[in-house]
């Protein structure tokens, strides 16, 4: 993954996607995505906490590559299989993808 695409300015202004399937679902706090030839940066969905929080990560990768990450005024945090602890603050939940097909869930503590 080109470490350009990750600096904000970018994602500011790179803010398009493509992909051939992307099914998307929440349950119980628990947010399930499938993909296929996902190419670009999508917001999932806006966090603000006032509490620290924690998210379990779960990533699958069938082809291509991708990240997940949660934007922060000036920071990015590139989240990892497993557990991520995360400070209070406003974030962005963003998927940037490069021909990537795989699956996600994500599951939260709050």
């Amino acid at each position: 993954m080109d470490i350009e695409l990750l600096k904000p300015k970018l994602l500011r202004f790179w803010s398009h996607s493509r992909a051939l399937t992307f099914i998307g679902h929440l349950k119980n706090k628990k947010y399930h995505l499938s993909f296929s030839r996902f190419t670009g940066i999508k917001t999932l969905t806006r966090l603000s906490r006032k509490n620290p929080f924690t998210l379990l990560v779960e990533k699958t990768i069938e082809q291509g590559d991708y990240e997940l990450l949660l934007v922060h005024k000036d920071q990015i945090l590139v989240l990892k299989p497993g557990t991520n602890h995360i400070e209070p603050g406003h974030y962005r939940l963003r998927l940037i993808g490069d021909h990537a097909n795989g699956n996600l869930n994500i599951k939260s503590n709050i």
